[in-house]
């Protein structure tokens, strides 16, 4: 992709609000800032520019909202300790592929005890025309300008290696983040997929392109696995085919945990 200059005008400032200086501050790497009332199309130009740098230069872009409840997470985390070099050691693939296989199988259970129903009603089948997620939900969601948005370049190679650095999970049903760093790992491995967006709730992630047909429904049950909302608050019938149809035909990945 060119990025000249036309689309230079567009850059993102190099100073933001007090809030997102603060969050900055913390995750300690080149950050830049997008404004409130940005363009989200110059915000999505500007991230799959950066992300072809990234890939020259050794970062990964992660785009983050400006966030106080965002901020008080992290501070609390970081307080906490965040071993980094740990979290990255210990990370493995086959973890992370262990860990959706075993809590999918524990979600199937809860289903048949709670419902009294047969665990293929819980995969159900899909009909009518499947959800295609073509850009990012956080983004493009409501209107057509955005709230502040934080880029960070996270100095790392591996896509999935940016969770070291961005604190995220251990509440509700969301995974714990030393397997989220797992999970993200075997999925990159797997489908090259990339964190994109991350906030509080919400990570959103981008393949090359959407999941083959004959595979979407294991990877499916994999996301279902990893955030249950996205099949439970996020379908109409609320079983994992449909999910399963919007994975064949999507090249965004979107999880949000209530």
């Amino acid at each position: 992709m060119f990025f000249g200059k036309r689309e230079s005008k567009k850059v993102p400032k190099n100073h933001g609000s007090s809030l997102a200086e603060k969050m900055a501050g913390l995750i300690a790497c080149p950050a830049v800032y997008f404004p409130e009332g940005t363009d989200k199309n110059a915000i999505l130009l500007y991230y799959r520019y950066r992300v072809i740098q990234g890939k020259k230069k050794g970062f990964t872009p992660v785009l983050v909202p400006a966030s106080e409840r965002l901020l008080e997470y992290w501070k609390r985390r970081f307080s906490e300790g965040l071993p980094t070099k740990e979290l990255l050691a210990t990370a493995s693939s086959e973890k992370g592929k262990k860990f959706l296989s075993d809590r999918f199988r524990e979600y199937e259970q809860d289903y048949v005890k709670e419902y009294n129903e047969p665990a293929e009603n819980l995969i159900g089948k899909c009909s009518g025309a499947a959800l295609k997620i073509g850009a990012f939900m956080e983004l493009f969601a409501a209107n057509a300008k955005a709230e502040e948005i934080i880029l960070f370049e996270v100095p790392v190679a591996h896509p999935w290696e940016v969770f070291a650095y961005l604190p995220f999970g251990g509440w509700n049903e969301c995974p714990e983040q030393e397997e989220v760093i797992s999970v993200c790992r075997y999925w990159y491995e797997k489908y090259e997929a990339v964190p994109s967006i991350v906030s509080l709730d919400t990570i959103e992630m981008t393949v090359p392109s959407p999941i083959g047909k004959e595979s979407s429904i294991d990877a499916a049950k994999e996301h279902y696995a990893f955030c249950p909302d996205r099949v439970e608050q996020f379908t109409k019938y609320q079983t994992v085919s449909e999910l399963a149809a919007s994975l064949s035909v999507s090249d965004v990945w979107y999880f949000w945990w209530d």
